[in-house]
């Protein structure tokens, strides 16, 4: 008995790459037998193609429209107009007097029946409006790991783990600070289901059930770091004319997307994260909240860090970050640079590039949110 296979051939790849005498068939199940048959094959070659809205501005005027549209798109896509919006709720918690600062414990709903834990740090002795940093973690046990505690909420060592504690960097250096638990992490983790199911991720049910019904995780957690800048800007103590937001790893990308967007955001510092989507989220085994529908035919993801332009930005990176290598990172800084140029800033681009991995160094971050938001004390 013959059996005849009939294929449909798609325009994607050039005619000599698929013909039949190239490809090798293999009985066994285990094992792919030609890499051409692989899923990433596939995949990485419909991606080869720039993305629809890649920074190619050549003018003030052209990037200005650039600019325009493609936040118009990226908003779109990260699913931020379906966020259920709702007057700003907070309730208080515990206050905390630390040395050179007070912790003050708080709820705030973002959205409907959004809650987000939050610390704010404020310096000892702050009496006036002042400059703000916003405090965007990255992977592990939520804001604990960059104010000082342990995951039980007890004092600990600072500077411990990839993050450095870089909240606490942040008020000792004089800025009113707000850290959060973004979704996923910390308090805001499904810890009932993740027993029941024994799941070590508490991003992947949400980011799952969140893309099931038209959202996405990044926009979710954009959506809360720009709701907390409001926050900000109607607290007090801060100036809201002086609002800056700092992230590593999964906290970058938020940083970098939330700058991007939000105008009210005046200065970004983004480590261990600008670089490029081919390199980096697409080249190795990620955690799936990177992870946005379609996104990939709209930007590239200097192309989302060039969006903060004409702001000032300080990109972060170490040599031997495995997990965004450097190599392209470098090109998404010449990229930025060109951005900046055309925007007419080249001075609000900063750069710190260091020896080591993916980690947070503050030496450079703190007197550059200084420079641009003018702290005082």
């Amino acid at each position: 008995m013959r059996f005849v296979a009939a294929f449909l051939l798609i325009e994607v790849f050039p005619p000599e790459e698929i013909t039949m005498g190239q490809v090798r068939f293999t009985m066994s199940c285990r094992q792919a037998g030609d890499p051409r048959v692989e899923p990433l094959h596939f995949l990485r070659q419909y991606a080869h193609a720039r993305p629809s809205n890649a920074f190619a501005a050549r003018d003030g005027a052209g990037w200005y429209r650039w600019r325009y549209l493609l936040r118009e798109a990226l908003a779109k896509k990260i699913g931020l107009s379906r966020m259920p919006d709702c007057p700003q709720r907070i309730v208080e918690g515990p206050v905390q007097r630390c040395r050179n600062y007070t912790r003050h414990a708080l709820l705030i709903e973002t959205a409907r029946q959004l809650w987000v834990p939050a610390f704010l740090l404020v310096p000892t002795g702050t009496r006036g409006p002042r400059a703000a940093i916003l405090c965007c973690h990255g992977h592990g046990e939520g804001m604990n790991e960059i104010v000082g505690l342990t995951d039980a909420g007890k004092p600990r060592r600072s500077g411990a783990g990839y993050q450095r504690d870089f909240a606490l960097q942040a008020v000792r250096a004089g800025f009113v600070t707000l850290a959060y638990d973004q979704m996923g992490f910390g308090r805001r983790r499904d810890a009932a289901f993740m027993r029941k199911h024994r799941v070590e991720s508490g991003c992947e049910q949400p980011t799952k059930y969140a893309l099931h019904i038209g959202l996405t995780m990044t926009g979710i957690r954009v959506w809360d770091a720009c709701r907390l800048v409001d926050f900000l800007r109607a607290h007090r103590l801060v100036d809201p004319e002086r609002i800056g937001i700092v992230g590593i790893s999964g906290g970058g990308l938020v940083a970098q997307f939330a700058a991007g967007l939000d105008d009210g955001i005046r200065a970004a510092c983004v480590s261990g994260y600008c670089n490029r989507f081919a390199d980096s989220i697409l080249a190795i085994h990620h955690c799936i909240d990177n992870f946005m529908p379609d996104l990939g035919t709209l930007a590239e993801n200097d192309d989302i860090a060039c969006l903060i332009g004409p702001r000032p930005l300080l990109v972060q990176a170490g040599t031997k970050d495995p997990l965004f290598p450097i190599a392209a990172t470098r090109a998404a800084i010449a990229k930025l640079r060109r951005c900046y140029a055309v925007a007419g800033r080249r001075d609000a681009l900063a750069v710190d590039i260091f020896e080591g991995g993916h980690q947070f160094r503050g030496r450079r971050v703190w007197p550059f949110f200084a420079r641009h938001l003018c702290a005082d004390g």
